[in-house]
């Protein structure tokens, strides 16, 4: 009797430790999530954000959400299972609020799209979204800017407000987004910090969208559609998305980087070294163990040719050296790999003068370093696979005349690769002809892309909006 009460009570001492510590423990597993992911090993940061999920905390389990996007195990039925899991816990529940009316659509009135985005000054926005919105026809679309901070007049000359949020709480937000009678909102953010899909769940707009910075669906019930195509988001998709799939003809995607002054891109490197250099400077936390597997297999293959990367994470020595031993268990010589620090935009752009040929990353594909790889007439090699996020380069590369750049295994890779390095050519005319065939192929035409998005969201807004009537929330 004596030794069952004392076994109750060590149980019952544990537990109060467990809860005692637990918020120390979560809080450290962020901390170790945060370290794996930059590293790239992306199953140890899931199982450490698994734990800290105990935080309940939106910006925690929305990186975690993110980062399931770049894990090789995962599948469509865990990511939707994750994000609906973020929005029970996190989105404001559109069925407890108000019966939202919305201004009926009136032919002739202008629609108002509401743009939210948590990092309008950056590069990638000023490549990839304002080339577009900058040629919104005015007679038929009022624009409004949602974002953290002040932007400078070369972003904010495109909007006929522009509204700084950082201080609001969702609930806030979804009022004034209500106030400036929005038609349609798009948010840019994706799952990155500060984005506002928790208060998209009030129905802040009669039409929600989520577009450009997540490849998958966000799971909260009140986004009604999530913008793609048919190559990244084919019909077999659509039951992992909470969303409907609004797939626009070729890519979903538009990169246009005539306001910019890129450095000159120099002659193809290997005419002069004498041998292949491929590159990826794409973020580190999308290079795992299956990708430096297939990247050492590649080069196994090509013996003659090395490999450059370069991203933020390798300033640090021991994550540099990290990747450097993961890559010598695979048997590839360090003297055949060149790792780089991140810097300055600029001068990574320069590096591409370095690189003959391009590496996507799989199974997160990139967005900005695939543009301005071609952008420097630096052709960009992908591997398809079966997600959103591993499908969407294919998309980009086909909107670029390079569709024959697409592999769908590895060995196909690898072959692709060997033959685009044996074909100098080839690499020679793509270096001075890249940048325009992304305009002619689609991928850096945003008058047609403006043309097609406008189309598209004033179909959804008139939908959404009948003339005959009001609309619910």
């Amino acid at each position: 009797m004596y030794k069952k009460t004392t076994q109750r009570l060590d149980t019952a001492f544990c537990q109060r430790v467990r809860e005692y510590y637990a918020p120390f423990t979560a809080h450290y597993a962020d901390y170790a999530a945060d370290y794996y992911e930059r590293r790239g090993q992306i199953e140890q940061a899931l199982a450490e954000w698994r734990v800290a999920g105990r935080l309940n905390d939106e910006a925690v389990d929305s990186k975690a959400c993110q980062a399931l996007l770049k894990s090789v195990n995962a599948t469509d039925e865990q990511r939707l299972a994750a994000q609906m899991e973020w929005a029970r816990k996190h989105a404001i529940q559109g069925d407890d609020q108000p019966a939202l009316k919305f201004e009926p659509y009136v032919a002739g009135r202008r629609i108002t799209i509401g743009y939210v985005c948590a990092w309008w000054d950056s590069a990638t926005i000023r490549g990839q979204a304002l080339p577009f919105i900058a040629l919104h026809d005015r007679s038929r679309f009022r624009l409004i800017g949602y974002s953290l901070e002040p932007c400078p007049h070369d972003v904010t000359q495109y909007f006929e407000q522009f509204r700084i949020i950082r201080q609001l709480s969702h609930s806030a937000f979804a009022n004034l987004v209500r106030a400036d009678k929005v038609d349609a909102l798009v948010e840019f953010t994706g799952f990155s910090p500060h984005h506002r899909y928790a208060a998209m769940g009030a129905r802040c707009a009669p039409v929600q969208i989520s577009y450009m910075n997540h490849a998958g669906t966000c799971g909260v019930a009140n986004v009604d559609y999530v913008i793609a195509d048919d190559i990244a988001a084919p019909a077999g998709l659509d039951r992992f998305y909470t969303e409907r799939i609004i797939r626009l003809p070729g890519t979903f995607f538009n990169f246009n980087y005539d306001w910019d002054q890129f450095p000159d891109s120099d002659s193809v490197p290997c005419l002069k070294a004498g041998f292949t250099t491929f590159g990826c400077f794409g973020s580190q936390s999308k290079i795992n163990d299956a990708q430096i597997y297939i990247w050492a297999k590649l080069l196994q293959a090509l013996p003659d040719a090395r490999l450059f990367l370069r991203n933020r994470s390798l300033e640090n020595g021991a994550d540099r050296d990290f990747l450097l031993r993961r890559f010598t268990q695979w048997g590839v010589d360090a003297g055949r790999l060149r790792l780089e620090p991140g810097g300055d935009r600029y001068s990574i752009l320069r590096d591409y003068r370095a690189v003959d040929i391009s590496l996507d990353t799989w199974p997160y594909n990139g967005g900005n370093t695939i543009a301005e790889s071609l952008w420097q007439g630096v052709p960009v090699i992908t591997l398809m696979g079966r997600s959103f996020a591993s499908r969407y380069g294919a998309s980009l590369l086909k909107a670029s005349g390079c569709e024959d750049l697409v592999a769908h295994d590895i060995d196909e890779l690898i072959a692709i690769a060997a033959a685009l390095s044996a074909d100098k050519e080839r690499l020679v005319r793509l270096r001075a002809e890249l940048r325009q065939m992304m305009k002619d192929f689609g991928f850096a035409d945003s008058a047609r892309f403006c043309r097609e998005w406008q189309a598209t969201v004033e179909g959804l807004v008139r939908q959404a909006l009948p003339a005959s009537t009001s609309s619910d929330g």
